[in-house]
C-alpha cells in the first residue's frame, strides 16, 4: 500500500491495482497479459536432443523442445515436482502423475506418439526442495538409478523393472555417477550425508567427513548437493543445501579423496545456497558454479570460479533476483547451462566453450537377446556438437550399419557374438577416440520353436474360456487382457455392482506349449483391480488342473511381474485364480497375461524338465552364494524369490565354472537360482539366505 492508499497487489494471477482499498469494481484493474511465468517443482533435459520438461505449481507438467518453437506442452497433472528425460530415446518422458512414460509428438500442435511402462520414480520432499534423482549409465543409456525410500534401485530395461541396488539406513537423496569411471558412485543419505561405491553400486562406504562437526553435523546428512570433476571421479564439489522453506548459509565443500577429507571453499559467498554443478575447462581445471536461492531479502545469485581461484565471481546478468532454484543442469551440446524454479528455465552460455571434449559412446544395452534387434548408438561426450564429425567403427563387422559416420548410427548386429567399438570425434581439427572392447554383445534369436530359447508365446490364437464376472460398460473385457495392448485391462464388474472374490480367469492358448514363465501386467493407470495373492494353474486338456504351478502375491506396481517355473511345463490352457486384491477391494484386473515358452511338438520334454547337478555353498549364507557347475559356457542366471519373482538377472560372458552370487541386497528366505548354459542346459537349486 502506497502513502496515499493506492494498493498493488501480486499473486500467481497476474497484478491487481485499486486505489480505494478494493471497496468498488471501477477502481480495480488486473493486468495479466503479457506476463508469462512458470513454477517449476520438476526439471530435467535431453542429452542431445534439445528437451526440457517439469513439473510446475498450479500450470501442470510442461515439454519444451527447439523443435515446437515458441510453444509449449500443457499436459495435465498438477503441483508435483515431476518431470524425467529418458535420454538416448527421442522425446521419450515420464511424470510420476501422468502414468508411466509418454512419447512426445514431434511438433507441439500434435498428439502424443505412444505409451511405455515406466515404473519408480525418486523420492521428491519438500514439493521437490530436497530431492533424489534419476540419473543414466555413462556407458548404457537403457541402464537407470532411481533413489526411493531407503534404497537406490537400478534398472537395465530403460524403466521397466527394477532392482534394489543397495539399501541404506535412511532415505536416499541427491547422488550421481562418474562420467568418466562409471564404478564411482556417490549418495547422500538424510542424516549420514555422504556414502561412496567403487564398484558400480555395489557396495559403499560411509564417508562422514562433510556432516562432520567441523562442516555443521549430521543435520545436514540428506542435504547436499554436488557434482563429480569430469576428469577425476575422486574429486567432488559439495554445497550445503536449503529445502523449500529453509533458510541455512551453509558451505561449499571440495574434497579431492573421495570424500574422506575435505576443503571449506564457501570463502567470499555468504548466501543461502542450493546447487552446484561443475564443467570442465580449456586447461584442464573444473569451473564450478555455485546457485543460492533468494531468502530475507537477499537475492538470489549465481557464482563461478576455477578449481585453483580463490574468490567467486558473479554472473548473474540479467539473471531473477528472486530466484528460488529448482535444480540447475549442463546442456553440452550447445554449451548452455540451465537453471528452474520459481520464475521458470533461464540459460547462459558457459563460461569456458574451449575444453578438451571428453568422448564416450553411448548405447542402449550390453546384451541383445536377438543378432536382428537394431542397435541404437548415440553420443555421450561432454561436448557442443558445433561443427563436430563422428565416426564409428564395430569390430567384427556388422550386419548392417545406416551411417558410421553420423552421432547416432543404427547398427544390426547379424551374429552371436561380443563387438568391439571405437568411437572418434573430430573437434576443431582435432581427433579424439575412445575404444570399448566387447562393448555389446548379441545371442541368437529367441523362438517358440527353439525350447533352449523359449520366446513369448503369441496371442493372435487365444481364447477366452472362462471368466466369472467382467465390466461390459466401460468396458473391462476379459479378452483385453490378452490382446497385446497393455492400455487396455480385463476389469471384473462394478458400474452395475461388484462380484465378490475369488475371481478366475481360464485362457486357451490354441496350442500346445511347454512354458517356462507367466507374466502379469497390471493395469498402468490406477491401482483399483491389482491382483494380490493368487494361484495359477496349467492343464492340458482345460479340465484336468491338478496343482498349481504357482502360489504366491503379486506387488502393486505397474512393472511386469514375471514368474519363473522351476521346471517347464506342457499345457494349452491357463487358469488364474485371483484370491484377493493390493488394497482390499472386490474387484480384479490386469493389463496383459503372458508366457514364456515353446510349441511342445519342438519339445524334448523330458530333456527340458531335467535338471542338472550343481554345488551350492555356504547354505545357508548370509549373502554370497558360491556355485559350481560341471559346464563352462553359463550364458545367464537367473535369481528367484520363493513365490518365482525374478529377483536378479545376470548376463556371464566369461569362460568359468565357479559363480559368486551376492544376495546381501535382499530379505531373508528361500531363493531359486537358476544357470542357462549357451546350448540350452539348465542348473536349478534352492537357496537359503539368513
Amino acid at each position: 500500500m502506497l502513502d496515499n492508499g493506492d494498493v498493488w497487489v501480486t499473486t500467481d494471477g497476474g497484478v491487481k491495482y485499486c486505489t480505494d482499498q478494493f471497496v468498488s469494481l471501477n477502481q480495480y484493474t488486473a493486468s495479466v497479459n503479457g506476463l508469462v511465468g512458470s513454477d517449476f517443482w520438476g526439471f530435467d533435459q535431453g542429452w542431445n536432443e534439445d528437451i526440457v520438461v517439469g513439473g510446475r505449481y498450479h500450470n501442470g507438467n510442461t515439454g519444451m523442445a527447439d523443435f515446437y518453437g515458441d510453444k509449449a506442452l500443457r499436459m495435465g497433472g498438477a503441483e508435483s515436482p515431476t518431470g524425467w528425460v529418458l535420454q538416448g530415446k527421442s522425446r521419450h518422458v515420464a511424470f510420476d502423475d501422468l502414468g508411466n512414460g509418454w512419447v512426445l509428438p514431434k511438433k507441439a500442435e500434435g498428439k502424443p506418439e505412444g505409451r511405455f511402462i515406466f515404473s519408480k520414480y525418486p523420492n521428491m520432499d519438500e514439493y521437490g526442495g530436497r530431492r533424489s534423482n534419476l540419473i543414466h549409465h555413462p556407458v548404457y543409456f537403457g541402464t537407470l538409478y532411481v533413489g526411493e525410500g531407503n534404497t537406490l534401485w537400478k534398472s537395465e530395461d530403460s524403466g521397466i523393472n527394477w532392482e534394489m541396488l543397495y539399501v541404506f539406513p535412511e532415505r536416499v537423496m541427491y547422488f550421481t555417477i562418474s562420467h568418466k569411471n562409471p564404478d564411482f558412485m556417490y549418495v547422500d543419505v538424510t542424516g549420514f550425508g555422504i556414502y561412496k561405491s567403487e564398484d558400480g553400486g555395489n557396495t559403499f562406504v560411509h564417508k562422514p567427513a562433510s556432516v562432520g562437526p567441523a562442516f555443521g553435523g549430521s543435520y545436514w546428512g540428506g542435504k547436499l548437493h554436488f557434482d563429480l570433476s569430469p576428469n577425476d571421479p575422486n574429486t567432488l564439489y559439495v554445497c550445503q543445501q536449503n529445502g523449500t522453506w529453509s533458510a541455512d548459509t551453509g558451505r561449499v565443500l571440495k574434497s579431492t579423496d573421495g570424500g574422506n577429507t575435505w576443503d571449506n571453499i564457501t570463502n567470499n559467498v555468504s548466501a543461502y545456497l542450493k546447487s552446484i554443478l561443475v564443467q570442465p575447462g580449456a586447461d584442464g581445471k573444473d569451473i564450478v558454479y555455485l546457485f543460492t536461492n533468494a531468502r530475507n531479502l537477499l537475492g538470489s545469485n549465481v557464482y563461478y570460479r576455477k578449481a585453483d581461484d580463490v574468490s567467486w565471481l558473479v554472473m548473474n546478468t540479467e539473471y531473477p533476483a528472486g530466484m528460488y532454484v529448482n535444480i540447475p543442469k549442463i546442456f553440452y551440446r550447445d554449451s548452455k547451462i540451465r537453471v528452474a524454479g520459481n520464475a521458470g528455465v533461464w540459460e547462459h552460455p558457459l563460461m569456458d566453450t574451449f575444453y578438451e571434449p571428453l568422448i564416450q559412446p553411448w548405447v542402449e544395452k550390453k546384451h541383445y537377446e536377438c543378432i536382428k534387434d537394431t542397435v541404437f548408438f548415440e553420443d555421450h561426450s561432454m561436448m557442443d556438437h558445433n561443427e563436430a564429425e563422428w565416426k564409428w567403427t564395430v569390430t567384427p563387422a556388422p550386419e548392417f550399419i545406416d551411417n558410421p559416420n553420423k552421432r547416432n548410427p543404427k547398427v544390426v548386429l547379424g551374429k552371436v557374438g561380443s563387438y568391439d567399438i571405437l568411437f572418434e570425434v573430430i573437434k576443431n581439427g582435432k581427433r579424439y577416440q575412445r575404444f570399448y572392447p566387447q562393448m555389446v554383445m548379441a545371442s541368437s534369436c529367441p523362438s517358440i520353436e527353439d525350447c533352449n530359447n523359449p520366446a513369448t508365446i503369441p496371442k493372435e490364437g487365444w481364447k477366452l474360456k472362462y471368466v466369472n464376472s467382467q465390466e461390459v460398460n466401460d468396458p473391462g473385457l476379459a479378452v483385453m487382457s490378452f490382446d497385446g495392448d497393455p492400455s487396455t485391462i480385463w476389469h471384473t464388474r462394478w458400474s452395475t455392482g461388484s462380484d465378490p472374490y475369488p475371481h478366475e480367469i481360464q485362457v486357451d492358448m490354441e496350442d500346445e506349449y511347454v512354458l517356462s514363465a507367466f507374466e502379469y501386467l497390471t493395469r498402468q493407470e490406477g491401482v483399483n483391480g491389482r491382483i494380490k495373492a493368487y494361484e495359477l494353474y496349467l492343464s492340458l486338456d482345460g479340465e484336468n488342473w491338478e496343482e498349481p504351478v504357482s502360489v504366491g502375491e503379486f506387488k502393486n506396481t505397474s512393472a511386469p511381474q514375471r514368474i519363473q517355473f522351476l521346471s517347464p511345463v506342457r499345457a494349452r490352457y491357463m487358469r488364474l485364480l485371483a484370491l484377493s486384491e493390493v488394497n482390499g477391494n472386490a474387484w480384479a484386473s490386469a493389463a496383459e497375461f503372458s508366457f514364456t515358452g515353446c510349441l511342445a511338438s519342438f519339445s524334448s520334454y523330458e530333456d527340458a524338465t531335467k535338471v542338472k547337478e550343481m554345488k551350492v555353498f555356504p547354505v545357508p549364507s548370509s549373502g554370497i552364494f558360491i556355485i559350481q557347475v560341471p559346464d563352462w559356457d553359463i550364458q545367464q542366471i537367473l535369481t528367484c524369490d520363493a513365490m518365482g519373482r525374478l529377483i536378479k538377472r545376470e548376463i556371464q560372458e566369461g569362460n568359468v565354472n565357479e559363480y559368486h552370487i551376492d544376495l546381501h541386497h535382499v530379505p531373508s528366505g528361500v531363493y531359486v537360482i537358476t544357470l542357462f548354459t549357451k546350448t540350452g542346459k539348465k542348473y536349478v537349486s534352492r537357496v537359503m539366505k539368513e
